[in-house]
Formats: structure tokens, C-alpha cells, sequence
């Protein structure tokens, strides 16, 4: 579980890497890496299960920086099975702050 998490942080945190701010073009893949992943286990998993992942930038601090939380839920009662919050940073040779 908590490698499902890391990789939603790590790819909500690519995701959300805009070089310049302009909006143009994304940072190249693999550019960055998930420094911290806090995750709660919630609720047990069945086997076979179809489960949905959310994750979300809750701030950002200058350009590497990317606070993330996500999320591993049932996608029609919304049942939460397990939380998770971190810290997605990008390599310093790719942003010029």
C-alpha cells in the first residue's frame, strides 16, 4: 500500500511541475523524487477489489517544493481504505528559482 502511495505523490508532484510558471511544457520525467510519504492504513483491502486513487497538491513552496495528499478510496461508495501525505521535490538542475 505504501508503495501505491509513493508513486501517487510522485506523480501528482510530476504532474504539477510546470517550468517557468508559463504553463508551457511539463519537466522531464524522472527530474524529481518523493522525499516523504506519511501514510494511514485505514480499512483491509479485498482481494480482487477495483479501488480509486486521488492525490492533490495542497501547496507549493518555490518551484520544488511540492506538498501532495492522496487518497485510495472504493469508486462508488467513496469508502476511504488508506490516506497519504508528502513531500514530492525536484532536482535542483531542473528549475532555476
Amino acid at each position: 500500500m505504501c508503495a501505491v502511495m509513493d508513486d501517487a505523490i510522485g506523480w501528482c508532484g510530476f504532474c504539477s511541475s510546470v517550468k517557468g510558471g508559463d504553463d508551457e511544457f511539463l519537466v522531464r520525467p524522472w527530474n524529481g523524487f518523493t522525499v516523504q510519504v506519511n501514510t494511514a492504513l485505514l480499512k483491509p483491502v479485498p482481494v480482487g477489489s477495483m479501488l480509486r486513487l486521488e492525490a492533490r497538491v495542497m501547496r507549493k513552496e518555490g518551484a520544488r517544493k511540492h506538498w501532495i495528499e492522496a487518497q485510495l478510496m472504493h469508486p462508488e461508495t467513496r469508502e476511504v481504505h488508506c490516506r497519504a501525505e508528502g513531500l514530492f521535490l525536484l532536482n535542483k538542475e531542473e528549475v532555476k528559482e
